[in-house]
């Protein structure tokens, strides 16, 4: 504040006019004495005290107010320096970088600064003033058990206490808390001071960097690859992740504690060194090593590594890499290799390699060259149309024409020009974005002569089972035939009778006698011609009966291949044998019918109850009863005509093939014995016969 010197020179004034009224008023007082001849001895004496009072009183007025300008100009200099002092405080208090807030007994807030209004989000310091602290801090409860507890003087002042305020429009703002007491004259806490301080961005920062940090821990830990860190000067391993450890087969603990050498086989410590010398000197890139795991087990490994300083030091950076995988995928791969180059050398299969463009043959067995009669090597390198297939265009089929050879039949044409019946695959196979022609064939030679004799075979076994066929008739026609003579006998013995007497009569009868007896014998002789006769009933072992069949038809179909099961606890049934035997050889060759290319047969007997037979239009009877079944490979009978294939005389092998009667004698076998028959087509025929097990305990011999 400037100093004001004219105030002295007021006072002086001041004074002086009130010396001179004084001096003026006392003059004229003492002119009118004078003047008038007042004599009194009072009058004068009181205007003579008068005058002196005029003299003296200004004289201390101007020292007693002197004295109190002074007075009241150093208090107003002091008021002054207060003010500025005050507005210095205001201002440092509004725009401190940190927010500041005190707050009473209760923990209602009194005041706040700028900053702290910018904190909780509020303008006007109204909307905080009067409010519980805690109402804008997240940690609520715990913050009012706080700031009581501080009132109270059981929890002492905070320095560097960690907040999240709660702004206005929610969201959260993190702060550092440093508290002061606020007391009264006897030290009794009245309240609190507290200046926070914004982190947020702080806050933000050690997120991100605790983030990044995650993320490179996390890569570093989950990289797949072994790391290792290692002091250069001390050897000491400094950092390493998880597959590190665990690809040796140890904790983390664990390899902590355990040295170097531990992961070293005998006498290897010497290479060991070497090799990590190369790496670091930069000698080499990569190098495949071996190390031993915790069990003793070997690990391979594939290791780089790099100098790197850190901090002025010097650190080996290692990346292994754990190929112990690899190398044993190398090793069964060369092994697979040889077993192929084996298979390749020996199989009985031609395999030849050509390339798709030039036509030339790259590799050739030695079945395929043994076919085409010349050694490999004159083989390997010329065209394929040379010395395998001699195209009269030059136009491979393949590559040229486009087409398929797939199990084709076809020749090979040998060095000396004959022809091979073959049956070729060519398949195209693309390596490297280059195409080539892997071509497999099979010399089927002795194929085509076993064809030819199974020819001839088959068509005895036709002609057999046609006369077969032809018997199973004859004998039907022949019982019918017996006993239609044995009717006409009967009545012609009774005409004989009645007409014993009459010669007329006599002749007739007789010729009809004679005839019955003809025909009887034709009878005989069809039935002997097709086995039959009278049941001959008694216990059948039926695997025996079976065995035997299948002895005989295997020597005639050598291309049908039999799977048999026998049941060793089969039932015995009580059956005709003739008649089970023509029954067996009728469904043999039927399934053998169905498989003109050959095939297998899978026959099988079981004991089984009447529970486990299908509906089959009959009403099944209680009991036990012995399963025969007989299944082909062939492809199957037409649903249309399976409810058929049991009539007499149906037949779809032609007139000239098939009799109509095999299927049909079958049945008739089955029922008169008391049996069941089911069919059933899954991938082939499979027929079902089901016999009545024998009470009798003799078994046939």
């Amino acid at each position: 504040m400037p100093e004001k010197p004219f105030e002295d020179i007021s006072l002086l004034l001041v004074t002086a006019l009130l010396a001179v009224s004084g001096f003026i008023s006392v003059f004229f007082a003492l002119l009118v004495i004078f003047t008038t001849g007042i004599e009194s001895i009072f009058i004068k004496t009181l205007v003579i005290f008068t005058f002196f009072i005029v003299l003296v009183v200004p004289v201390a007025y101007f020292f007693i107010c002197r004295q109190l300008f002074s007075y009241l100009k150093e208090r107003q200099k002091i008021l002054l320096q207060l003010h500025e002092h005050e507005k210095q405080y205001r201002e440092l208090f509004e725009e401190a970088p940190s927010g500041y807030m005190e707050y009473n007994e209760e923990g209602r807030i009194t005041a706040v600064n700028k900053k702290q209004l910018e904190m909780f989000g509020y303008s006007a310091k109204e909307d905080l003033v009067g409010k519980f602290v805690w109402e804008f801090v997240q940690e609520r409860e715990e913050s009012r058990r706080t700031i009581l507890g501080k009132m109270s003087g059981t929890i002492p002042e905070s320095r560097g206490l960690e907040r999240s305020y709660i702004r206005k429009d929610g969201t959260l703002v993190s702060v550092l808390i440093d508290d002061f007491f606020i007391t009264d004259g006897n030290g009794r806490i009245r309240g609190n001071r507290g200046v926070s301080t914004d982190i947020s961005a702080q806050k933000k920062i050690e997120e991100v960097l605790r983030e990044s940090e995650e993320k490179y821990r996390m890569m570093f830990e989950h990289a797949g690859i072994g790391i290792i860190l290692i002091n250069a000067s001390t050897g000491r391993r400094v950092a390493f992740n998880r597959e590190q450890h665990e690809m040796l087969g140890y904790t983390r603990e664990e390899y902590e504690k355990t040295y170097p050498s531990n992961f070293l086989f005998e006498n290897m410590a010497g290479s060991y060194l070497e090799t990590l010398s190369k790496l670091v000197e930069k000698k080499t890139s990569l190098v495949e090593t071996r190390l031993k795991k915790k069990d003793g087990s070997t690990l391979e490994i594939l290791s780089s590594a790099v100098l790197i300083k850190i901090d002025g030091e010097d650190y080996i950076h290692f990346l292994n890499v754990d190929i112990t995988q690899q190398k044993k995928i190398e090793k069964e791969l060369l092994e697979s290799q040889k077993k192929l180059h084996a298979i390749f050398n020996s199989v009985q299969t031609g395999i030849i390699i050509i390339e798709a463009e030039t036509h030339k043959v790259l590799s050739i067995n030695p079945y395929a060259a043994s076919c085409v009669g010349a050694p490999e090597s004159e083989i390997t390198g010329k065209n394929c149309q040379e010395v395998l297939c001699s195209q009269k265009d030059g136009k491979c089929p393949i590559t040229d024409l486009g087409r398929e050879i797939d199990r084709t039949e076809c020749s090979l044409v040998t060095s000396e020009g004959s022809k091979i019946p073959i049956i070729k695959t060519v398949l195209p196979v693309d390596l490297e974005d280059k195409r080539y022609l892997l071509e497999s064939f099979v010399d089927i030679s002795e194929q085509k002569r076993s064809e030819m004799e199974k020819r001839e075979l088959e068509v005895k076994l036709a002609y057999a089972q046609k006369m077969e066929s032809i018997g199973v008739l004859a004998g039907g026609i022949a019982h019918n035939f017996n006993n239609l003579f044995m009717a006409i006998q009967g009545n012609t013995s009774l005409l004989s009778l009645y007409t014993a007497d009459d010669q007329k009569l006599k002749e007739p009868l007789d010729r009809i006698d004679a005839l019955i007896k003809k025909g009887s014998e034709l009878t005989r002789q069809l039935l002997g011609y097709a086995m039959k006769g009278k049941y001959h009933v008694k216990t059948l072992d039926f695997n025996k009966t079976l065995h035997e069949a299948l002895e005989i038809f295997s020597i005639t179909r050598d291309d049908i291949k039999t799977h048999s099961k026998f049941d060793e606890s089969l039932f015995p049934v009580n059956a005709d044998q003739d008649q089970i035997v023509q029954m067996l050889n009728n469904l043999l060759l039927n399934a053998a019918d169905a498989m003109p290319e050959g095939g297998d047969i899978f026959i099988k007997t079981a004991n089984v109850t009447h529970n486990e037979i299908s509906e089959n239009g009959h009403e099944i009877k209680p009991g036990d009863y012995v399963l025969f079944s007989i299944r082909d490979t062939g492809k199957g009978i037409d649903k249309e005509i399976l409810k058929n294939i049991f009539d007499p005389f149906f037949t779809t092998k032609g007139l000239a093939c098939g009799t109509g009667l095999g299927l049909a004698a079958v049945y008739g076998i089955v029922r008169g014995h008391g049996g069941y028959i089911n069919v059933s087509i899954n991938s082939g025929t499979e027929f079902r016969l089901y016999f009545p097990r024998s009470k009798e305990e003799e078994s046939a011999d």
